[in-house]
């Protein structure tokens, strides 16, 4: 991991990973950081400055010099400048949009290409009402203070009447009458985001924030709006990412000190505002989006990260108030995404999430920056000053910026080497050694067990070839039984249920088939001990069993023996076959063998004598 040194005074000028490309300090120019944008306006894979220069032109630089100068139509100063591919036509050339006034104009290859206007406010009747009336200057500045005191929101004309005096307010009001009533929005924001595809030349939708609290989504053509969403504040930035027909999101910071998420809404093409919003308690200075997240500078020098749903992740302290915030794309070996802070003193700093990579002093005050493709590099840093002088710094191609730190880290300690102990020297190597040959050690594994199981069953068919297990082997006629016996088996259930207190008992038998075929000529025998019982039937034939339908049968016994205590009776469900045997006799001899389908024991109550 490479470690950049932090300077000490005395040391003489810091050594930063940026190189010098180009510094012009008499190129005028005057902008914010919404008014500079880095685009390839040709074509051709060379990237240009476009700047939104506050006297009304649009200038390009490429290179060390400055490439052409456009004026813009507006007589309004411009106050944003973005660029997004307006089509999919190839040779594939991105279009500049640059927000002045009411007005947004859409440049292609640097010439005027289509003009999007705001829609007109709506004004209060009261106010129209007021501007129609014959009635004097003084009189007519009373009624628009009565209706501004009263909550009514007013058209510009009527707030730059309220502080005029004298001739000042005659004229204004004289000029006001004779100029038709209508209030045009202004826009004060602006931003793209992509439509379909997440690709860097793909086609993309113009975002655009106005004075009336509106934030709205152009199509592609830049002629008509394709979603609108109603803002609680005057939007003064806007950041989006993600892709407009799939899952998209704006980050909209307003003037009441807060951030605003517009989401995808239910139906295809609309926009909501999700909550919650992220509340701040000091201006917004800049903000940027990250990974799944979004940065807020903010006046009390600190940088907050907000993560889904509004829940902070953390807070970043700076030595200096913040002018500028903007995300820089490394791009090359490794990708990593930074966050750049620029302060009043004039120095960068730059954030890879909570650590701090890199310091750039450029030693004046920092008016705009951009990031991205400058010609035929990946990785530039654009600078405008306060004093309007440029400045074009870019990273070299073997940067380290993606696993650098600044100032932090381990200390020099970490590297002196430790007196390890033989033991323990001894227990590194063999995890060194397992930890390298994982795969070899895990293969040989498998293969030891596998040869084991192999070796397990050979022995086990060899004892169970010589007959030494016990059951193991069957001979094969006796196997053809037991397959003809298990597949000829019934399937019955027996229920018996003792009723009565003595010496006359009903014993309540309940039979049921649990078989697909039906059972004919049943019978169902009970077997006891004829010293202690007596059944004056004990023999009961059922005709036919189908499947799914239990029948009853009751037997009745006598007790002989008052004194008999847990005598058992069986009862048995005997198969069909034995029906000629059972008729011969009342009850089942004892020489006679056969198979009962279900057979039970009853436990038979102590019989009392009344």
């Amino acid at each position: 991991m490479a470690t950049y040194a932090k300077p000490t005074p005395g040391d003489g000028a810091y050594r930063s990973p940026w190189l010098q490309a180009h510094f012009d300090k008499l190129a005028s120019l005057k902008t914010g950081n919404e008014g500079l944008c880095l685009a390839d306006v040709d074509g051709k894979g060379e990237g240009s400055l476009v700047v939104a220069d506050a006297t009304g032109n649009l200038r390009v630089f490429s290179g060390v010099r400055q490439r052409s100068e456009h004026p813009i139509a507006s007589q309004g100063e411009p106050c944003a400048v973005t660029s997004f591919y307006a089509d999919d036509r190839l040779p594939r050339v991105p279009a500049v949009a640059v927000a002045a006034g009411p007005h947004v104009y859409v440049y292609r290859s640097l010439r005027p290409f289509v003009r999007f206007t705001t829609p007109q406010i709506d004004i209060d009747k009261k106010e129209v009402d007021v501007w129609r009336q014959d009635t004097d200057a003084a009189t007519t500045r009373t009624s628009l203070r009565a209706l501004h005191d009263g909550g009514a929101r007013l058209s510009p004309r009527s707030l730059a009447c309220l502080p005029m005096e004298g001739e000042q307010l005659e004229d204004h009001v004289q000029r006001c009458r004779s100029i038709p009533f209508s209030t045009q929005d202004v826009v004060t924001c602006l931003s793209s985001v992509k439509k379909s595809l997440d690709e860097p030349d793909a086609q993309g939708l113009l975002v655009i924030g106005t004075e009336s609290k509106l934030c709205l989504v152009l199509d592609p053509t830049c002629t008509n709006i394709t979603a609108r969403v109603r803002l609680p504040s005057a939007p003064v930035a806007i950041k989006t990412a993600g892709v407009f027909d799939v899952e998209w999101r704006a980050y909209v910071a307003c003037r009441d000190d807060r951030v605003y998420t517009i989401t995808s809404g239910e139906h295809k093409g609309s926009a909501v505002i999700r909550r919650p919003h992220i509340e701040l308690e000091t201006a917004i200075v800049g903000i940027a989006p990250g990974d799944k997240s979004v940065y807020v500078a903010t006046a009390d020098s600190s940088i907050r990260c907000f993560a889904a749903k509004a829940r902070k992740q953390f807070t970043l302290h700076t030595p200096e108030p913040i002018t500028n915030l903007e995300r820089l794309d490394l791009k090359g070996q490794r990708e990593a995404i930074l966050i750049l802070a620029a302060l009043t003193n004039g120095d960068v700093r730059m954030y890879r999430g909570k650590d701090l990579v890199d310091v750039l002093r450029v030693g004046e005050r920092i008016a705009a920056l951009a990031c991205g493709p400058y010609s035929r590099e990946v990785n530039t840093l654009c600078l405008v000053t306060k004093a309007g002088g440029l400045i074009v710094k870019m990273l070299p191609r073997r940067h380290e910026l993606a696993t650098a730190t600044y100032g932090g880290g381990p200390p020099p300690e970490q590297d002196i080497p430790l007196d390890i102990p033989k033991k323990t020297k001894l227990y590194l190597d063999q995890t060194e050694r397992e930890r390298e040959m994982a795969p070899e050690m895990h293969r040989r594994f498998q293969q030891e067990t596998v040869n084991l199981q192999v070796t397990t069953a050979k022995a086990y068919l060899e004892l169970l070839q010589r007959g030494e297990i016990a059951g193991a082997s069957m001979p094969q006629k006796e196997e053809e039984d037991a397959k003809e016996e298990e597949e000829d088996k019934v399937l019955v259930d027996l229920r018996a249920v003792v009723k009565g207190l003595g010496p006359f008992f009903h014993l309540e038998v309940e039979v049921a088939n649990l078989g697909d075929e039906s059972l004919l000529q049943i019978p169902i025998l009970l077997s006891y001990n004829p010293e202690k019982y007596k059944s004056p039937k004990p023999l009961i034939q059922i005709g036919a069993l189908v499947p799914g339908v239990p029948l009853k049968c009751i037997f009745e016994l006598e007790c002989l023996d008052v004194t008999a205590v847990d005598q058992e009776i069986e009862i048995q469900v005997l198969p069909s076959q034995l029906e000629d045997v059972l008729r011969e006799t009342d009850r089942l001899e004892s020489d006679v063998n056969f198979s009962a389908l279900v057979m039970s024991r009853v436990t038979m109550p102590q019989s009392s004598m009344l």
